[in-house]
């Protein structure tokens, strides 16, 4: 194979060390990321954040920091008049609607309710704690216990309940042999894991002629172009999203946060540049959250161990659900996933994804399938062990 490729005059790969060619660049500090970049005129973001996890915003009060020396603008959600919430592409799920900055509600300590623009990051932040905001504090739900009880508090009224996504099942084969089976049922619970990339959430944006040009750590900036024009009164076509050197991201930097839509728009309203760099203590509780399961399996088994049917359910806490995509489709994931790879004849599984005044829950490392994996593995040793054969 090798000659061949020598023959038509291709590299020979097969078998070849081939070396990876953006490595010298990160390994010499030469890659470029969003904080590295400076553009003339450039202004920087402040996000002013709720210390609370559920509460009605009663009043916001921002002359003090309107007026302070070097900022630029101080903008709310009743600014953000061209502003559309985000879409909901997920018809499976319930949207929560959410919006770029808090509305009259916030649902999670670490909510967006104002931005501080300034001419450095050092007076904005001066300026973001002379912002006043009042709050009516409601009810948390902390837990989907509490969430599911009898009568809990609602996040989304219009919803009825706490579940943005509810998958019910019913296989009457696994049930009727769950009746005549000798039945191993095992409860797991995954904890809630958030990642830690070296490199936080940025965004840096800039409007010239009519296009947009959002430079950003997203992982996925085809989609992010295509959600800001759904939100921006701007075409898409008039839109370019540019992923620099991004470190590290294992998900969470799948989604698009309030963050890009409001340096995009921040830049068109202002007429120069406008970045955001998060901090690490904002990205504990901004950033996505991900696992947070609690699954319960069922199991027929005979003799021999073999598994003849299993009923699984998966309960997923979501946190508030305020982030584009929700988290609902890595719960879904791991739905899909609770046979593994072993030969399970039936099966039923169902899937509740849950909001609770947590931070947004959504990607991380597996999307979905190793919360299955935990569960199903350690599943199967517990069949090994009540039925006595060698779990290998």
């Amino acid at each position: 194979m090798t000659g061949l490729f020598e023959l038509t005059g291709r590299p020979a790969y097969i078998g070849a060390n081939v070396t990876r060619r953006e490595d010298d660049v990160l390994l010499t500090g030469r890659g470029i990321y969003v904080a590295d970049i400076r553009l003339p005129e450039m202004s920087e973001l402040t996000v002013v954040r709720s210390p609370v996890a559920h509460a009605r915003i009663t009043e916001i009060r921002t002359d003090a920091a309107r007026a302070a020396p070097g900022v630029i603008a101080v903008i709310t959600a009743s600014d953000l008049t061209d502003v559309s919430p985000y879409p909901n592409f997920m018809l499976f799920a319930k949207t929560p609607n959410t919006f770029p900055l808090a509305q009259d509600r916030v649902r999670y300590v670490g909510a967006p309710i104002a931005v501080v623009v300034a001419e450095d990051r050092y007076t904005g932040e001066d300026a973001a704690e002379l912002v006043e905001v009042e709050y009516e504090t409601l009810p948390p739900v902390p837990s989907m216990e509490s969430a599911l009880s009898e009568n809990p508090t609602l996040l989304y009224e219009e919803w009825g309940d706490n579940k943005i996504l509810d998958f019910p099942a019913n296989n009457p084969e696994v049930r009727r042999i769950l009746a005549e089976s000798r039945v191993v049922r095992r409860t797991y619970k995954i904890g809630r894991h958030t990642a830690m990339p070296i490199e936080t959430r940025a965004a840096l944006a800039q409007f010239d002629d009519g296009r947009l040009t959002l430079r950003t750590s997203n992982q996925h900036p085809h989609i992010a172009r295509t959600i800001l024009s759904h939100l921006l009164p701007l075409e898409e076509s008039d839109i370019r999203v540019i992923a620099p050197f991004v470190g590290g991201g294992f998900g969470q930097k799948q989604h698009v946060y309030p963050e890009e839509i409001l340096v995009s728009w921040l830049a068109m309203r202002l007429g120069r540049p406008v970045r955001f760099v998060e901090d690490r203590s904002e990205h504990m509780v901004a950033s996505s959250h991900a696992r947070d399961q609690v699954i319960e399996i069922e199991g027929a088994v005979d003799d021999q161990g073999r598994i003849l049917a299993i009923r699984a359910q998966i309960l997923h806490d979501n946190g508030s659900c305020d982030l584009w995509p929700s988290g609902t489709c890595p719960a879904v994931c791991t739905g899909g996933h609770m046979t593994g790879p072993y030969l399970i004849p039936h099966a039923e599984v169902s899937v509740t994804s849950i909001a609770t005044n947590k931070t947004p829950a959504g990607s991380y490392r597996g999307y979905g399938v190793p919360e299955a994996v935990f569960a199903l593995e350690r599943f199967v040793d517990d069949v090994a062990v009540e039925v006595g054969v060698d779990c290998v």
